[in-house]
Parts: structure tokens; sequence; C-alpha cells
């Protein structure tokens, strides 16, 4: 693999470590020109993306180690949330063994397309046995986003034995939760290991706010399976949920 290190820039085309795009017809196929593999990299210090399979099919992301992602620059900055890993308007993806430790702006990102078509549906990838520690800023895992109805929202994934570790003795900023879920219709998280330690506020392991719903739809956040996990958090004044749901979605 490659040492990639201080990549410099926040808007779009800079500030990425790896940057894969293709503008294949929808749907990807194998040998299709959205495939690629992105193995066994060190990545540290990107200020956009660290890996970025943007509008790809069978895209393989495996075994990358991603560290301080974004911790040179303001968090949050040009007026969004930045992800080490960003999967965007892909199909068929697997993102997998990856770590990330120190990491701000999240980690993995499962979203959709909120420039070109919210059409090109984000579906059928598979995020297993990647692990973030000490996450920054916003919570390490993400699905959707907070405007289902006009971006649209992921599909028919599965998330497996992924990890999270936050104690907040040593970093209590990062989004309040460790996997949230903006939006998403058939996603199965199974067997995955989440902890918070020593919480000083209300924490969530598993957030489902239900952004765009009202009571008694499930229009854009439907059909989440949860089997297999193991959650474990300990207060110092406040209290950790394993899930919480919002209002819209209660």
């Amino acid at each position: 693999g490659n040492h990639i290190s201080n990549i410099v820039g926040v808007t779009a085309g800079l500030g990425y470590g790896i940057h894969h795009t293709a503008f294949p017809t929808f749907p990807y196929t194998q040998g299709s020109l959205g495939c690629a593999r992105i193995v066994n990299n060190y990545i540290r210090r990107t200020q956009r993306h660290a890996i970025y399979p943007g509008r790809g099919g069978c895209v393989v992301v495996e075994g990358n180690t991603i560290v301080e992602h974004r911790k040179v620059i303001e968090s949050g900055s040009n007026g969004a949330q930045r992800v080490a890993i960003s999967a965007s308007r892909s199909e068929g993806a697997s993102i997998s063994h990856n770590i990330c430790l120190d990491c701000y702006d999240g980690f993995v990102s499962v979203d959709v397309d909120t420039i070109l078509s919210a059409s090109e549906v984000t579906r059928n990838m598979i995020i297993e046995g990647n692990i973030a520690l000490y996450p920054h800023a916003f919570p390490p895992y993400t699905f959707g986003t907070a405007a289902p109805a006009t971006d649209g929202f992921p599909t028919d994934l599965i998330f497996s034995n992924n990890s999270a570790y936050q104690d907040e003795n040593i970093e209590s900023s990062y989004g309040g939760a460790l996997v949230q879920v903006y939006s998403g219709k058939h996603i199965a998280f199974l067997g995955n290991r989440l902890t918070v330690l020593n919480a000083i506020a209300g924490r969530s392991l598993f957030y489902i706010p239900g952004f765009g719903e009202t009571a008694g739809t499930a229009n854009y956040t439907d059909s989440l399976y949860f089997l297999g996990n193991t959650l474990r958090g300990t207060g110092a004044i406040g209290d950790v949920y394993a899930f919480e749901f919002g209002t819209a979605a209660s």
C-alpha cells in the first residue's frame, strides 16, 4: 500500500487521500468502469476525505489505516461534515477491516447523491469489521442525510462486526452517538461492538432520529434489523442509551 499524509484542501477536488469516482450507468456489473480495489494504505491528516469511493460500483476498500483525519483544520469547516471514508451514490461496494484512529468529522458515511441525482441510490453495500477509536466532533458511523425527501436514502446494507470505542475521559465531543441513522431502509446491524465509557451527558450507541417522518410514517427509515450486537456504556454524570429514537421515529 501507499503512505499518504498531510493532504491540503477542503473544497471539492482537493484534500483527498484517495479519490475514486467513475461514471458508468447504473446498475454496476463486475468489470465495469466503477470497479476498484483500495487496500492496505496508511493515510494521515487528510482535510476533505481520506478515501472517497464516490459514484463507484463493486469497489473494495479494505485494510486501510486512517489517522487524525481533519485534525489540522477546524472540524466541520467549509460548511459541512467531511468523513474519512465517504461512500456516496455507490452500489455493490465493500468497506471492510479499516481502522480510524483519532479522526475528526466521522469515520464511515454511507450517504446519497446530494449533487447529481437522488435517483442514483446508494445500495447493496457491506460495511464489515471496521474499527473506530476515539472519534471526535461527529459520530464515527452515519447513514443517509437529514433531508431524505430531497436527497434520497441508502438501502439494502449490511453493517456487521464493526467496533467503535470512546472514553470520555479522553474525548467527550463526538456528536453524542456512535452509529447514527439519519435515514435508510433494509439495513442489518449484526454483531457490532460499541462502547462509551465515562459519559458526561446523555449518549446513544445507536441513534435513529427519523428525519423526514411524522407520527406513523416510515417513508425514509424502515426495516432496520439489530441482532447480536454488544453494547456497553458507563456514565460519569450522564446516561448511555443502547438505542435512542427521535420523536418522529418513536
